[in-house]
């Protein structure tokens, strides 16, 4: 079966950027190339996908770094479908300008914000690539900068939040799937308010 060119996921909210699905479809085509698995674009191919990066730590750095731009697309996707409160900010060709955005939860009134309230602001942001990179390095910092971005009135409960989740172990730590349950309860956290 041939993987598909193109990951589309579509949200309520509309459909990641042109430039997002043609990136994670090159890495589906990737994995399904090395592994022999077709990516589906769920939060349950992240092992798959984790197990695909630990075979980049050994690949020259220019090929690493276009596979951790592909997989951050990817994994940017998973978390757009998995948790639709997220959408995509790629205000440049920039890769490592690229981040997911939080935002806050609809009104009862169905609407995202009412008129002047200042909603423009992300509950939380992050870099999918970032993200990617660093668990492939297994080191923080270098060319992107992976932090989570809570907006500053969830700055304390944000760190709370981490901080209440205990040790964790470094093989853990570095892997996508682990860090998808952290962010998927932190955004949980956030949107509650």
């Amino acid at each position: 079966m041939e993987a598909p060119t193109e990951l589309r996921v579509v949200e309520v909210m509309g459909e990641a950027p042109k430039e997002v699905t043609e990136l994670a479809g090159h890495l589906v085509k990737a994995v399904q190339r090395a592994l022999g698995f077709e990516l589906d674009g769920t939060q349950d191919t992240l092992p798959l996908l984790d197990l695909y990066l630990e075979g980049l730590r050994d690949v020259a750095e220019e090929s690493a770094r276009l596979a951790v731009v592909f997989a951050g697309a990817y994994l940017g996707e998973v978390f757009r479908r998995e948790l639709p409160a997220f959408t995509w900010l790629t205000p440049s060709d920039d890769h490592t300008s690229w981040r997911l955005v939080l935002r806050p939860p609809a009104h009862s009134n169905g609407h995202d914000h009412a008129p002047g309230e200042g909603c423009c602001a992300p509950l939380l942001a992050f870099s999918p690539m970032a993200l990617v990179a660093e668990c492939v390095e297994q080191a923080r910092g270098d060319l992107w900068e992976h932090r989570l971005e809570p907006a500053a009135v969830f700055k304390v409960a944000a760190a709370a939040y981490l901080e209440a989740q205990g040790p964790v172990t470094d093989e853990d730590y570095y892997r996508l799937s682990y860090r998808f349950d952290i962010i998927d309860g932190l955004a949980a956290l956030l949107t509650r308010g």
